[in-house]
């Protein structure tokens, strides 16, 4: 029916010929069709990669239904890009695009905006390094860029900056780096960023091997075993740079690895003539290499020389005079060789040890059995021990036949109180015991736990340092530095020959 207002007449003829008639009067409207509020604005101006939000709420006066697949968005640029009420899309292309919304009833419904999406490239800013850079390994490089957008709005994500070496992979991240590990080589450098799509810089950087120049000391041809060594030798790289000690490596073909660094001692080598290798690696793997030999020999000379030392009186009394420190007084210490007859040609000796205050030498207040011994491999080491009944042998060293009859069943050993000697460059002696296995009993000082032993003996003098720990490794007890005995007088040492 037409849009208008209808009067309907409805007419009825009964048999006998009688009529009748009704009028009824209905109006047709226009059932218009509108597509509500739109979104974006018409002429709007929006960034690419920007989210836009299309939207519309489209209607028939006679409200009915409207089916959402049949509402179509296209661009005269990009074609078909939505449909429905609502969708959200973020990759239109830069343009000026004419937006056509259309609905397809008994009708096709349509309605245009105009939407113009504005270029939003990134731009890297100055980028460094230059293209084209060379250097050396473990040089610092610098990487640096200043991304923007022309979108000012959008905030640089710094995590979303990559940057990727086409031989290491990805090297960092963010606005700046620095790095000194790019491997030997030539690189293409990748800046990328991640936002509605990915951006690229590319730089090209060429890194040289950085070489290794290994310098040694030179060494003697032939050391006694138990002599402390001084290993020394310099490593440089091509650029200068600082040398990881920890990878300047030496080695004996003999006993395998024994140190590293550029300077260290060394006193247990095995009595056999030795090749030593010694390997700098710098942090990129380039290497140098060179070699040496020399003689280690078995020779008991160091061990006599250190009894004879050892064997004589001594006396702090010059220390105590002229130092401040109150621990510091006057001792008188003894050790005479005992036993003469006892282990012969075993490389082992005997000495009694005792220890006075200068002011009451008739009371020592230590008194020990020292067992001297060198070792197969040359290590010379001693074993302590106490007296079961030390008061008879007082002064001992006056007459040292008085131990004769004294047995092992009447000594004692100090578990793990023995020192290790070892023979340094200076010709002197020194020793010590190993952490903190020396058990002490002080009756009168019960929180000491342990006791340390630090002695040097030279020609004339020899000094000595106990200290006392707690459990948890408080220093108790002992002075604040060594004792230092002189050598007042020798006392007889008889090397005992082999069997």
């Amino acid at each position: 029916m037409s849009i208008n207002n209808h009067t309907i007449t409805i007419q009825a003829t009964d048999s006998k010929d009688q009529r009748s008639e009704e009028t009824i009067t209905i109006t047709i409207i226009k059932n218009d069709f509108t597509f509500g509020e739109i979104a974006p604005a018409q002429n709007a101006q929006i960034y690419q990669g920007d989210q836009i939000i299309f939207s519309c709420n489209p209607k028939f006066v006679s409200e009915e239904t409207i089916d959402e697949q049949k509402i179509v968005w296209t661009s005269d640029k990009d074609g078909e890009i939505g449909k429905g009420k609502t969708f959200n899309t973020t990759n239109l292309s830069v343009n000026n695009h004419k937006i056509t919304i259309s609905y397809t009833a008994e009708n096709t419904y349509t309605y245009e905006l105009q939407l113009d999406i504005l270029s939003n490239e990134m731009n890297f800013g100055a980028v460094t390094p230059n293209n084209n850079l060379e250097i050396i390994e473990a040089e610092t490089i610098n990487f640096s860029c200043n991304p923007t957008f022309p979108n000012q709005n959008i905030t640089i994500d710094e995590q979303k900056i990559i940057w990727t070496s086409d031989k290491d992979g990805e090297i960092g991240k963010g606005k700046t780096l620095n790095k000194t590990n790019l491997s030997a080589n030539q690189h293409k450098i990748t800046i990328s960023y991640q936002d509605y799509k990915t951006f690229y810089y590319e730089v090209n950087v060429k890194v040289n091997q950085n070489t290794v120049t290994l310098t040694l000391e030179q060494l003697q041809n032939k050391y006694y075993r138990g002599y402390n060594i001084n290993f020394k030798c310099t490593a440089t790289n091509l650029n200068n740079a600082s040398f990881n000690e920890s990878k300047v490596v030496w080695t004996s073909d003999k006993d395998g690895t024994i140190g590293s660094g550029f300077n260290f001692y060394k006193s247990d080598l095995s009595v056999n003539t030795h090749v030593i290798t010694v390997t700098a690696e710098n942090d990129f793997g380039r290497q140098d290499e060179k070699s040496f030999s020399f003689t280690i020999t078995n020779d008991k000379a160091n061990f006599e020389m250190l009894m004879q030392r050892m064997t004589g009186y001594f006396s702090s009394q010059a220390h105590a005079d002229t130092t401040t420190n109150q621990y510091i007084v006057d001792v008188r210490l003894h050790m005479a060789q005992i036993w003469k007859d006892r282990n012969v040609g075993e490389n082992i000796y005997w000495l009694y040890v005792e220890q006075a205050y200068a002011d009451d030498q008739a009371n020592p207040y230590r008194q020990r059995i020292y067992k001297m011994v060198l070792a197969q491999d040359g290590t010379i080491y001693d074993e302590i021990y106490s007296i079961t009944n030390p008061t008879i042998y007082k002064q001992g060293y006056l007459n040292p036949a008085i131990f004769d009859n004294l047995t092992t069943s009447g000594i004692v050993i100090k578990e793990n109180c023995g020192l290790k000697f070892t023979l340094n460059q200076q010709n002197i002696f020194e020793a010590s015991t190993e952490g903190n296995s020396c058990l002490a009993t002080i009756p009168y000082l019960p929180q000491v736990k342990y006791i340390t032993t630090q002695t040097k003996l030279a020609e004339t003098y020899m000094t000595s340092w106990d200290r006392g720990y707690s459990s948890t490794g408080a220093w108790l007890m002992g002075p604040d530095w060594p004792y230092i005995f002189d050598k007042l007088e020798n006392y007889t040492f008889t090397p005992s020959k082999k069997k």
